[in-house]
């Protein structure tokens, strides 16, 4: 599975793309260690550990690199320094493109000339101008000033999903877990989910909460009925109660938040594959 786009620094405008894989399982799981909790980038952020930080951000870092020097050699090899190289043709495109560009990211004015000494020739053909600056600005969607604006953390903004009814016909309302309320260790037969709620204020005074997933793929990309529960999970326990859990209909139900702190231990069945990647869902 495909962790990120990664942009090799001083390479990022080169004519090249590269793939890193994992040589063997030993190098697979280090990387996915190293993985964010939206698992859209290698990070070390999260490591508490001083000396594993420090190790896993070396490790980033020669990834680059290696990465560059890779590059460099291929670019060298294909692009040859000595001779004499004609660009006429790629002076023409980029001439051609900029003034397309500008044409269209520009308003256009047409102004018709009168002939003030001859009031009997009429008008003169119009002549054009570009009007440049007064006018309001072409936002696009994402980058700074458009409408689609984006702001710093705001994949960590808590959302309100839906609105359900429990079995007990109580209305429940479902919250997308950000990805900073998330830690999730796999181990070989179990897996522990801690979540910490003190940044969540819709969870404030609730005391339980009944908690679902979906599988997320590398794009980001959700798939919310490609994991069952039940066929996964041997059992669940409440770590703040050491309780078993109920799981039904691929819910684990009343998990006991204290201090803002909810935790699960999930007993894992031979099939379970730790390679998936999950987004959380809170019902209270």
């Amino acid at each position: 599975m495909k962790i990120e786009d990664k942009k090799v620094k001083n390479n990022v405008r080169k004519p090249f793309n590269a793939v890193l894989i994992p040589r063997s399982l030993k190098e697979d799981e280090f990387l996915k260690s190293l993985e964010n909790d939206s698992h859209s980038e290698l990070s070390f952020d999260h490591i508490k550990d001083p000396s594993l930080q420090k190790n896993a951000k070396k490790f980033i870092n020669n990834i680059s690199k290696e990465m560059a020097k890779i590059i460099e050699e291929e670019i060298r090899k294909s692009n040859p320094t000595d001779g004499i190289m004609d660009t006429k043709d790629v002076l023409y495109e980029i001439t051609t493109t900029f003034k397309k560009a500008l044409s269209e990211a520009t308003a256009t004015v047409n102004i018709k000339k009168k002939n003030n000494n001859d009031p009997k020739a009429g008008e003169q053909p119009s002549v054009s101008l570009v009007k440049v600056g007064g006018g309001a600005t072409k936002n696009t969607k994402g980058k700074t000033g458009g409408k689609g604006k984006k702001t710093p953390g705001e994949g960590n903004k808590t959302r309100k999903v839906r609105t359900t009814v429990d079995s007990n016909g109580d209305n429940k309302i479902v919250y997308k877990a950000p990805t900073n309320v998330v830690q999730r260790v796999v181990t070989s037969n179990k897996e522990y989910v801690k979540f910490n709620f003190s940044k969540m204020k819709e969870l404030k005074n609730v005391d339980t909460c009944n908690i679902s997933l979906a599988v997320i793929d590398g794009m980001g990309e959700e798939y919310k009925n490609e994991f069952n529960m039940k066929d996964n999970y041997e059992n669940a326990i409440d770590m703040q109660t050491n309780n078993s859990l109920v799981i039904d209909d691929n819910l684990i139900e009343d998990v006991k938040i204290e201090n803002n702190i909810a935790q699960i231990q999930l007993d894992l069945k031979p099939e379970y594959n730790k390679s998936l990647k999950f987004v959380y869902y809170v019902e209270v």
